[in-house]
């Protein structure tokens, strides 16, 4: 293995269907919750699928060019070890909709809509104010942002109601940057 990713999904997240086909392999591990796996084998149509997680604590193996993509059935971190470390340059990421008629009675939702991975997201951005905030917000443009800045975080102040809206938000970054320009000193501690 060249690379191992976690990732956390909320209850109902679906993420997939894609493959490699550079053949790249994965193992799949659910480390908290459960996950339903499906994988499709693109040139016979036949396909798999296995629930793994807390109560059947088992690592599933997909060799190259499969599809494949996973469900949280509840709030989940997955692991997920591959044979080839991503490459942006030259991402070998193709993708089959999850509702391809080869796996779409595979999922556990009968939903015509679940949440799909990759849709806009909410996400609570700590110290707008400063130049990393400010840089967050237009990164994360495409997506519902709830920025706040120091004064926002006064409990004295008008913040109660948007505080029960941070609480909402799927992705919470805080992030604080030196409040100076001077080069830090780094003191080494030997130890006896």
């Amino acid at each position: 293995m060249r690379q191992t990713n976690v990732s956390f999904s909320r209850a109902g997240v679906l993420r997939g269907l894609h493959y490699h086909e550079r053949g790249q392999d994965d193992l799949f591990a659910c480390l908290r919750g459960t996950a339903r796996v499906v994988v499709l084998d693109r040139e016979t149509g036949d396909t798999f699928t296995e629930d793994i997680g807390e109560d059947n604590p088992v690592a599933v193996y997909i060799p190259g060019f499969h599809a494949h993509g996973f469900e949280a059935l509840t709030d989940i971190l997955f692991c997920y070890h591959v044979t080839a470390e991503y490459d942006p340059a030259d991402p070998d990421e193709h993708t089959v909709p999850w509702n391809d008629p080869r796996v779409a009675s595979l999922w556990s939702s009968s939903s015509t809509d679940p949440v799909r991975a990759g849709r806009r997201r909410r996400v609570l951005i700590t110290g707008a104010g400063g130049q990393l905030g400010r840089a967050l917000e237009q990164a994360f443009a495409d997506d519902d942002v709830l920025a706040l800045t120091r004064a926002d975080w006064d409990v004295t102040g008008p913040f109660l109601n948007r505080r029960r809206e941070a609480s909402s938000t799927s992705c919470c970054t805080r992030l604080r940057g030196p409040t100076s320009t001077a080069p830090r000193t780094t003191r080494r501690v030997r130890r006896p």
